[in-house]
């Protein structure tokens, strides 16, 4: 085979492998006003692998008034150019995708005749600019999307005359300055604006500020190293702010609008932080930033109602009393101090945050918890990962729904423990010390739903120490050394439906008279209990309706994912175990087939019978003619 028919094959290929196609997708429909949902079919125009040249137009024409298409997508083809008038055939298009498509230049007038399309997308290509001529004569433009491509600069007429444009992404491109007046013929339209993972290292004044419709803002994972303040100036409906992951080292006299929902600028390195005019944010994130003390936070001109500040250094100087700071706050609804080195909190801390119902304070050196007495709202605690031990006092949080206590030092869990807790439904009180759980302890919390006991030293549980766990579903004394364990003590749990005992040594004597007694369980986990297969397959086959959770060890020896030893012993229990079986059902069975054996051979012989006398009777009609007018009717019958 020459190079001449390699090639010619090589294009033959090409041109199979080009195809615009309908494609339909259903679209579910949900009028919640007349709760009914219906479903509609919505056709578009793909086009994989096909050029974009001035024959493209003639191939979707006929597609496009035969389905009338909601779009048209043109990916994964290599198409360097976009030629001008190249969809002069189809300007009655509303969407075009042209993605994937090694798109590098756009020729002058390639979108002319497109004087309807609302949106554009252009994103995964390799364009390397933005050119003033690309976009003429999209007036009904309202979404453009040049995400991941290679572009490092846009003319500052590249949008004129798109008036209606509310959604631009620039994301993922090699930006380091925009114009100043690139948006003025947006002020009135722009909704959202998506400038993340470029290569900004400040935003001049005036690029953003003025667009009175501006509702987003992504400026994160850029090299940005300080904002000014007046960069949202008169953005008065900006709601969403997103500049994480950059560089910046303060944020002081920042201005924003009178009302913000989200200010997200976590994983910088800030230290110091502070408000121009005041602003109501709901939730401000500064964690991961370089925060060393609150008082370089100055948050008088500013309500906010959610704040995270986990992974800062605010336990750099444990002396500070942090009262003064949080005495502001007076709506704040929910704060996280997650990873801070804290070792104290002064009692009066959250004296004045009246209305706080979430407080995170996992990952510290916390030991004492007397800054909890005035939180009488709170509904969610995560105190894990500190020192806390069994004095702990949590009988001002009357209406805790959410408690978390794992990896703590906690080593007994006495009687009035969680005294007054009537509405937690979630208690971990994993990886601590627990050796003893005084009778009664659990006797309030009627509507907990679920506890985590694992990873303690709990060696028996006493018959009735878990009395009040009225509607308990999910218990876990997994990695626990239960040696001791009655059935009994789970009698009262009659929603029960999750037990755990992974590692815990129970036996099978224990498992089975557990379940015995608890009669609403479904799901048991007994992994790494070095059972084995014989005893696991007892267990199952004398409860049906049981499941052993998955344990994911299915390269070994196992038993629906739950590893197990296996030899010939396991092998005899096996087999004795399913003689067992048959014969039991054997015995069920053996009365109703004695009697159904009985009408059988009852049946067979009657059955003979009459074949016998039909035999006779023929013989007798061949020897001579019947006789009687009976015998004729019974041949006449047989």
């Amino acid at each position: 085979m020459n190079f001449w028919t390699l090639v010619s094959l090589f294009i033959l290929a090409q041109e199979t492998l080009q195809s615009c196609v309908i494609s339909s997708k259903l679209i579910t429909i949900h009028a919640w006003h007349y709760r009914v949902q219906t479903t509609r079919t919505e056709n578009s125009i793909q086009c994989v692998n096909e050029t974009i040249s001035s024959n493209l137009g003639a191939k979707v024409k006929p597609l496009a008034e035969k389905y009338s298409p909601k779009w048209l997508e043109i990916i994964d083809t290599n198409s360097p150019e976009i030629p001008s008038g190249v969809f002069s055939l189809v300007s009655a298009l509303l969407d075009l995708r042209i993605n994937n498509a090694s798109v590098q230049i756009i020729q002058p007038g390639a979108f002319n005749n497109l004087t309807n399309l609302t949106k554009l997308s252009l994103k995964c290509n390799r364009l390397t600019s933005v050119k003033k001529t690309y976009f003429a004569n999209l007036s009904m433009l309202e979404e453009l999307d040049l995400s991941y491509n290679n572009i490092a600069s846009v003319d500052s007429k590249s949008f004129v005359g798109l008036t209606e444009l509310r959604m631009l992404s620039l994301q993922n491109n090699f930006l380091t300055d925009l114009a100043p007046d690139l948006f003025k013929d947006q002020i009135k339209s722009l909704y959202s604006l998506d400038l993340s993972f470029n290569k900004f290292v400040t935003i001049k004044n005036g690029i953003v500020s003025n667009l009175k419709t501006l509702n987003t803002i992504y400026l994160n994972n850029n090299n940005l190293k300080i904002l000014s303040g007046c960069e949202f100036n008169n953005t008065k409906n900006l709601k969403y702010v997103y500049v994480n992951n950059n560089n910046l080292q303060a944020l002081d006299k920042l201005n924003l609008p009178s009302e913000v929902t989200v200010f997200n600028a976590s994983h910088n390195l800030i230290k110091s932080m502070s408000f121009w005019v005041h602003a109501v944010v709901y939730l401000l994130d500064m964690s991961s930033n370089g925060i060393t003390s609150v008082q370089n936070l100055s948050f008088e001109n500013a309500t906010i109602k959610e704040m995270n500040l986990d992974q800062n250094y605010l336990g750099i100087n444990p002396s500070y009393n942090h009262s003064n700071f949080f005495k502001s706050f007076l709506v704040l609804e929910t704060i996280s101090l997650g990873y801070n080195n804290l070792q104290q909190l002064d009692r009066y801390a959250f004296a004045q945050t009246k209305v706080l119902t979430k407080l995170n304070l996992t990952g510290n050196y916390l030991t004492k918890g007397d800054f909890l007495n005035f939180l009488t709202k709170l509904e969610y605690l995560n105190l894990s990962f500190n020192k806390f031990d069994s004095n702990l006092n949590l009988t001002s949080l009357a209406n805790l729904k959410e408690l978390d206590l794992g990896s703590n030092n906690l080593a007994q869990i006495p009687f009035d423990f969680f005294a007054g807790l009537k509405h937690l439904q979630k208690l971990n009180l994993g990886n601590n010390k627990i050796a003893k759980l005084a009778l009664g302890c659990f006797r309030d919390l009627q509507n907990l739903r679920v506890i985590d006991l694992s990873s303690n030293k709990i060696s028996s549980l006493d018959v009735g120490v878990f009395a009040g766990l009225l509607g308990l579903n999910e218990l876990n004394l997994s990695y626990n050394e239960l040696t001791q364990l009655n059935g009994a003590v789970f009698h009262n749990l009659r929603f029960l439906r999750a037990l755990g005992l992974k590692k815990t040594k129970v036996s099978y004597t224990i498992v089975e008279n557990v379940l015995s007694q608890s009669l609403s369980l479904r799901n048991v986990d007994l992994a790494e209990n070095n059972w084995s297969c014989s005893l696991l397959t007892k267990l199952i086959n004398k409860f049906r309706i049981l499941k052993l959770a998955d344990a994911g060890d299915y390269n070994v020896t196992n038993i629906d994912g739950v590893a197990c030893s296996y030899n010939d012993d396991d092998l005899a229990d096996l087999v004795n175990l399913e003689t067992r079986n048959f014969a039991t059902f054997n015995a069920k069975l053996s009365t109703g087939n004695t009697l159904l054996i009985l009408v059988l051979v009852v049946l067979v012989m009657h059955l003979a019978i009459i074949v016998l006398i039909c035999k006779s009777n023929r013989m007798i009609k061949i020897g001579q003619r019947p006789k009687s007018e009976q015998e004729m009717q019974l041949v006449s019958d047989c």
